[in-house]
């Protein structure tokens, strides 16, 4: 997520940090100047273990001989070193000569060693590379009140510049807020460095208000909001107006009390140090006051602006302490999505826990979400704005966490919204139980139909998930849910900058935290099939080139980052399963959405990563033939699902079709059509000696549907059958009634339909192990449930004895396949006292759907078998 300093200033011309180190390791150091600066790169040099290299200091004029230690040279006198060295043939490499001065200063003295023939480094990023560690690897534009406001109430090392540049700016250099500039600055530096610095940044500021702020010099800040670097191009960015200022940001270190003392910050005691004046003391209160104008934090109380009023405590179900900090930071990371952002946002600032922050981090849109969030943000004094440069929605993400202030964290997409009380509730849970980790249920709305279906995220039917379940079937998307912010901290978690971003730390943070729990509701709303969204898009590159290695890094990232947190060992056992799992709903979703080509591209790609990390595991390819449940029973086996090898909504008989079928179709289920294809062209055999598959996996749940013969050809009058249109001989656009109108209907329970079925059951068979001599049939003897209900009940299903008559005709069907097939591993259910309908399954609680926790254990069945 970082990024070197020295990298990231463009100003920068010096050497890259390392290089740096080693050369002054192998040459020595010697440093213009002996100020304020000189003194904090020595301090550095010092950590480094190399104060030793350091071999004295060169400038203008010597005031003094020595300075910590070090002989101190005139610019004159180390020149003449230099030159007499340089006339010696013999003699060692020159030290290194590096300017350690205030970058105003940088201009003068690059100008007087220049002109003394002297070579030299421009060291001042690489010593706050060392001093705060690397910075985040984007420029970020903040805020200037949200920068004002969370600096420190007794500091005034702002005032004093706002106060003095504003004047210097009307023409009164000479006045007294210029005088309390230099009497506060000879604190730590020489009085004519501190007009020096004065006029120079009178310049910039002046710059800055004709040309607006220069992006090349973004100010340095940790995520505390404490300025490192760039005092005076914040004052002058106030009094040029700017909304924001351009910011590197590194993470807060407790160093910064040190590196700037209380001289250096102005504070209460600093300015009694230097013995002010009523009149300077009355122009610091008034620059104050100016520049804490508009930030909602005019008296200096930061934590006014998350304050519970006495009509919202009477609203909420809690109260919580005005004075304290945020209890939760609300991250939303913006792109494009102008048209959802006040749906979401009123839901957001709507929320009945009122101690919130909210962050919205534009990632560069390019529609008007970046207006959007300002809108906001001039609402609700609890709202910032961060802008920056598209860096994807993990960058965006890892930039809230590394601001946020909250106790807790929380993630939303800006397309999603909320029910009102959904953070106050799971804050709740979280702190009742000491919990690192709340979860709550979901809502998946379809952006296309209005319809939402329900999403349960701890468990099956009432039953919560075990550790290791939740870690593979838990919903991985980080929104539901808060996590402890000090989890994040404690840890180093982050994101990686990928696609799946959520799907790779979501395991992990099961894993780490103290506790989990989970609210059984609904709260959050997630905008599915969104015009635009990435899901949409395939996951398509910015250039439009297909990702065919979709998820891989996010899931090699997974299995590292359990090992950097010395969780690997621990956990080894659940993570091939885990993987497997996130990759397996990767697969179902891109099947219909990216070309044949890309698709079988990804697969492999997905076998090869599977292969290095779980050389154990099985990998090889095996075709699916049923019922959608039985794709639903294979994805829990720690096995690679691929779609491209499924046959549903067919059945055996339409092996008996010629190749070239008098008929067409069309569905709107994209998936559904492709299924519909293979059977119109029977696409088996060609897929069959494509993927040589190792096993086939089979049942004939399908079978209980009526076959329609159009001529030659035959046609299941499956659920898809019924929702697609047709076109035949001259006809257009025929519904599924229309179309059986040109054809024969042969019923299910018939003999002639019993003959067809024996047939083409014997084709595929016989066909099927000529193509593939070694493969195994693997027979999952599945039948239609009689009940739906939860682990309390069940209830029969109103349509029993048509189910029973088709559980009959099924089971003669299973008798014959297994006549055919002695050999084949058979795993019955069907008598296991949870095989029913899940009365609350998203996809529909139908006779052909069985609940998650038997599909999970008759997958259990299977790996045994095998």
């Amino acid at each position: 997520m970082f990024r070197k300093i020295c990298d990231i200033n463009v100003r920068t011309d010096g050497m890259e940090t390392k290089t740096l180190l080693q050369t002054i390791q192998a040459r020595g150091v010697v440093l213009f100047g002996t100020g304020f600066v000189a003194e904090k790169i020595v301090h550095t040099l010092a950590e480094q273990g190399l104060v030793d290299c350091i071999c004295g200091f060169v400038v203008s004029k010597a005031v003094t001989t020595s300075f910590k230690g070090k002989p101190v040279w005139s610019l004159a006198q180390y020149s003449e070193m230099v030159t007499a060295q340089q006339n010696e043939k013999l003699s060692p490499e020159l030290p290194l000569l590096c300017i350690a001065v205030h970058e105003s200063l940088r201009a003068t003295v690059e100008q007087s060693l220049s002109e003394a023939g002297l070579e030299f480094v421009w060291m001042y990023p690489n010593y706050l590379e060392l001093a705060w560690g690397a910075c985040t690897p984007f420029v970020t534009d903040i805020p200037v009140r949200t920068i004002l406001r969370w600096q420190e109430p007794d500091q005034a090392w702002i005032s004093v510049r706002y106060a003095a540049l504003q004047k210097c700016l009307s023409g009164k250099c000479n006045g007294p807020a210029s005088a309390l500039y230099v009497k506060a600055a000879s604190l730590f530096s020489k009085p004519e460095t501190a007009r020096q610095r004065l006029a120079y940044a009178t310049e910039v500021a002046r710059d800055m208000i004709a040309r607006g702020y220069d992006r090349n010099r973004p100010i340095l800040i940790d995520n505390r909001y404490r300025i490192i670097d760039g005092l005076h191009r914040l004052a002058g960015a106030v009094l040029a107006g700017c909304r924001t200022v351009p910011c590197l940001v590194v993470k807060a270190s407790e160093r910064f009390h040190e590196y700037f003392p209380e001289e250096n910050r102005l504070t209460e005691a600093a300015r009694a140090k230097a013995g002010l004046t009523s009149e300077e003391k009355e122009i610091l209160k008034r620059a104050r006051r100016e520049l804490l104008r508009g930030t909602d934090y005019a008296d200096g109380n930061v934590s006014d602006i998350h304050a519970v009023t006495g009509k919202e405590q009477k609203e909420s179900a809690f109260s919580v302490s005005s004075g304290s900090g945020p209890e939760i930071t609300v991250i939303l990371p913006v792109y494009n999505v102008a048209e959802y952002m006040d749906q979401c946002l009123e839901t957001v600032t709507g929320q009945t826990l009122r101690q919130i922050e909210i962050l919205l981090i534009d990632d560069g849109s390019t529609d008007a979400s970046l207006a959007k969030c300002w809108e906001w943000a001039e609402k609700d004094p609890r709202v910032t704005v961060f802008h920056r440069e598209n860096d994807g929605v993990a960058s965006a993400r890892n930039f809230g966490v590394l601001m946020a202030r909250g106790k807790y964290i929380a993630f939303v997409d800006p397309d999603d919204w909320l029910e009102k009380d959904y953070l106050e509730k799971l804050w709740k849970a979280a702190e009742e139980a000491d919990a690192d980790f709340a979860e709550c249920d979901l809502w998946r709305y379809d952006n296309r139909s209005g319809k939402k279906i329900y999403r349960s995220c701890y468990g099956r039917m009432g039953q919560a998930y075990t550790l290791p379940e939740h870690m593979k079937y838990g919903p991985t998307a980080m929104y539901k849910a808060i996590s402890r912010r000090t989890l994040w901290e404690k840890y180093h978690l982050s994101m990686p900058k990928c696609s799946f971003e959520s799907p790779a730390v979501y395991s992990l943070i099961l894993a780490l935290s103290n506790r989990v729990v989970n609210v059984r509701e609904a709260l959050y709303y997630y905008r599915r099939f969104r015009e635009n969204s990435l899901v949409e898009n395939g996951y398509a590159r910015k250039d439009g080139k297909p990702n065919n290695r979709l998820a891989v890094r996010a899931m090699d990232f997974l299995t590292e980052e359990f090992r950097r947190t010395g969780r690997y060992e621990e956990f080894a056992g659940v993570l091939e399963g885990v993987v497997k799992y996130r990759l397996n709903d990767i697969l179902a979703m891109q099947f219909h959405r990216k070309s044949p080509g890309d698709f079988r591209e990804l697969v492999q790609n997905y076998r090869c990563f599977l292969s290095e990390r779980f050389p154990e595991g099985r990998n090889e390819p095996y075709v699916t033939w049923g019922g959608y449940n039985l794709n639903r029973i294979l994805t829990h086996v720690d096995w690679l699902h691929d779609p491209y090898a499924r046959f549903n909504f067919t059945s055996m008989v339409s092996l008996l079709n010629p190749e070239n079928a008098a008929y067409g179709q069309s569905h709107k289920n994209r998936y559904r059509q492709i299924m519909l294809e293979r059977e119109r062209l029977r696409s088996y055999w060609e897929i069959l000696r494509e993927l040589k598959p190792k096993f086939i996996f089979i049942d004939l749940i399908e079978e209980r549907f009526d076959i329609l013969q159009l001529g030659g050809s035959f046609v299941t009058m499956s659920d898809a059958f019924a929702g697609a249109i047709f076109s035949f001989a001259d006809k257009e656009g025929l519904t599924a009634e229309d179309f059986a109108k040109f054809g024969q209907v042969i019923s299910r329970e018939s003999v002639r339909c019993m003959e067809l079925w024996q047939r083409g059951c014997r084709e595929m068979v016989a066909e099927t192990h000529r193509i593939c001599p070694d493969v195994r049939f693997v027979i999952i003897e599945n039948y239609l449930c009689e009940a739906a209900g939860n682990l309390q009940g069940r209830k029969p299903f109103d349509n029993l004895e048509s189910i029973r008559r088709v559980n009959a005709v099924l089971r003669q069907y299973y008798q014959y396949m297994k006549q055919l097939l002695p050999k084949a591993p058979v795993i019955s259910p069907a008598k296991d006292e949870l095989y029913f309908t899940d009365e609350k399954y998203e996809y529909g609680a139908i006779p052909s759907h069985l609940n998650e926790i038997e599909n999970q254990k008759i997958a259990e069945k299977i790996e045994e078998a095998l």
